[in-house]
């Protein structure tokens, strides 16, 4: 008996392990094919925070324009 439960248990750790390295193997793969470049990056440092604040304010503007007019 005690080793069914043993085996048993091997099994479901096994099976957990299995399904940890293909999350991982998963992770790394999906890390590997995404490349963000200069025309995906939403948010830097190369504005100081008047500049950013500035421009978001601009962006809700066209927005709420936008929404007005549809």
């Amino acid at each position: 008996m005690a080793s069914s439960i043993s085996n048993a248990k091997c099994c479901r750790t096994f099976a957990e392990l299995e399904l940890l390295q293909n999350s991982l193997l998963s992770a790394r793969d999906m890390a590997q094919r995404t490349f963000i470049g200069q025309d995906r990056i939403v948010y830097s440092t190369d504005k100081d925070l008047y500049e950013q604040d500035y421009d978001a304010q601009q962006w809700e503007k066209r927005f709420r324009e936008i929404e007005k007019s549809e």
